[in-house]
């Protein structure tokens, strides 16, 4: 056995050779520069030391791992304490991107934070971190970068809100979201001549707004120029007051409204709204936005091939309007759950409710709207003293523009003090149609009981006209000035009058159920 001279022929302890020997025919396995079969080793350089007692480290040569936390801690790329200033973190990642997070606990703040710089996130370390503002407002976050800004997890407290700005302004951004956030007033009651927004989007583009909630301010969410827009999963808390006699009163003004520019691809499910008078609006439902007058109306855009608007799941509960609010007038003065005059519209599977004559479900003004599977219950009462002179409106159709592709109104549910359905095409030329399908209607008694003692008035001069006007104002299911249309399969049950048709051409009103009402349907200067 011989070990070789070679410059790597190094022994060390432990090290071993394994080879045969046969007895049988004498061999003997030959190892060749076989390497040993011990334990291998590896070395390492641990560090440059000097030479004495206790020698000195020159150089610490070992990678700890894991490595330990620098300028910033996990995936952030700034940490804030409290205390400490949010928006120096946030110019620190100007020109590159990043990250800024919020460490637990309350974060003061003198004046609005400011994000401009693209490509930015800034969120709570656990849910709900507070940041709040000790002076002024309501203006806390102003986003004004060009894309990718989202905020996530931090509740924004405002210590005022009298003036009409919002507390977050996004402006101009293209992708990003306000999620798991919270909005509200840092005193404990709200102001009543308050103006102030939760949530302004401005120019904005494929932003998401997603499981926010906003308390106390008159306005929830408002939306300007902006589309593919998604607010899901949110709830808004708008102002109430107590009456010294003990009844609730809903002060908040608009829940969720976006306006002006193209209104595609928004998308508005899933939210709760509760003490705003008016809940969800898209577009402009101004009478002389969705009246003709002339021509000088403001039809929606339904012959550009985009994305049409969704209204869906969502749950807006009211108390009754201040004293003075909703006075006759017309329908400006009527408070709308929800209110539309967008292109390709679907409003579905909605809940909501009226509690006085001044508030109404839905407005559907044009621009091929689907309006299906929702539910409207009235608690609404009337003197039996004094005349009645107009129902809450349960679904208002009007189609008297251009834009009035069609209108569909099927399988919901209206019960209470209320007209299911009031469907116009007046000043249109009779070239538009509402089909209404398959709803169930269940009145009140009083109202029949009142119609029969005289008790309603609809004004007019002349017998007939007054007694068409009051079987237009109501009757369960109204039409007038239409053409074409179909009422088939409803169920109506305690009405006046269940359908009433009024200058209409081609109406089909076939398989309907009338019950316990005075008429089942009548057509007035209808022509086949």
């Amino acid at each position: 056995i011989t070990f070789g001279p070679g410059a790597g022929a190094t022994l060390h302890a432990g090290d071993y050779w394994v080879f045969a020997a046969r007895t049988a025919d004498g061999t003997i396995d030959t190892l060749t520069a076989a390497p040993p079969r011990g334990m291998l080793h590896h070395f390492a350089k641990l560090a440059l030391v000097t030479s004495g007692a206790p020698p000195t480290v020159l150089t610490d040569c070992r990678t700890f791992w894991p490595p330990a936390m620098t300028a910033h801690e996990g995936c952030c790329s700034q940490v804030v304490r409290p205390g400490e200033d949010i928006q120096k973190a946030i110019d620190k990642l100007n020109g590159i991107g990043g990250c800024v997070c919020l460490k637990m606990g309350v974060h003061h703040i003198a004046r609005p934070l400011h994000i401009a710089q693209a490509n930015v996130t800034i969120h709570g370390e656990v849910p709900r971190v507070t940041v709040r503002l000790d002076e002024g407002g309501p203006l806390m976050l102003d986003i004004a970068a060009p894309e990718n800004v989202s905020v996530e997890g931090i509740l924004f407290e405002t210590a005022q809100a009298l003036k009409p700005e919002a507390v977050i302004h996004v402006h101009r951004v293209v992708g990003g979201r306000i999620a798991e956030c919270g909005i509200r007033l840092a005193r404990e009651k709200p102001d009543p001549k308050g103006k102030a927004i939760g949530i302004e989007l401005d120019n904005c583009r494929e932003y998401a707004i997603e499981c926010v909630e906003i308390h106390d301010l008159p306005l929830g969410v408002l939306g300007a120029n902006s589309e593919q827009i998604r607010v899901t999963d949110c709830r808004l808390d708008g102002p109430s007051a107590q009456l010294a006699k003990g009844d609730m009163v809903s002060l908040g003004l608009m829940g969720i409204e976006f306006r002006d520019g193209s209104l595609t691809g928004i998308d508005i499910e899933r939210n709760v709204l509760t003490d705003y008078l008016r809940g969800i609006q898209l577009g402009d439902v101004s009478a002389a936005a969705i009246m003709p007058a002339g021509g000088v109306g403001k039809p929606a855009d339904v012959q550009t091939a985009q994305p049409g608007c969704r209204i869906a799941s969502n749950l807006i509960a009211r108390h009754a309007a201040p004293l003075g609010h909703g006075a006759a007038g017309g329908l400006a003065t009527v408070f709308f759950a929800i209110a539309t005059h967008a292109p390709r519209c679907e409003i579905v599977e909605n809940a909501t409710n009226i509690v006085d004559l001044s508030e109404s479900g839905v407005l559907a003004a044009g621009g091929d709207t689907l309006v299906a599977r929702n539910e409207v219950l009235s608690a609404a009462t009337f003197n039996p003293n004094f005349v009645l002179t107009r129902l809450p409106f349960d679904v208002v159709a009007i189609v008297t523009q251009s834009d009035a592709v069609a209108c569909t109104i099927r399988d919901n549910r209206f019960d209470g003090l209320q007209q299911a359905v009031f469907a116009t095409g007046a000043a249109s030329g009779l070239g538009h149609r509402v089909d209404i399908l398959q709803n169930r209607v269940t009145g009140i008694e009083s109202l029949v009981k009142a119609v029969l003692a005289g008790k309603v008035a609809a004004g007019g001069g002349n017998p007939v006209v007054k007694l068409l006007l009051i079987l237009e104002r109501f009757s369960a299911i109204s039409l007038v000035a239409l053409s074409h249309s179909r009422v088939e399969g409803n169920e109506i049950a305690v009405a006046p009058c269940g359908v009433f048709a009024l200058d209409t051409l081609g109406t089909s009103a076939v398989a309907n159920r009338v019950t316990a009402s005075l008429a089942g349907v009548v057509l007035a200067i209808a022509t086949e």
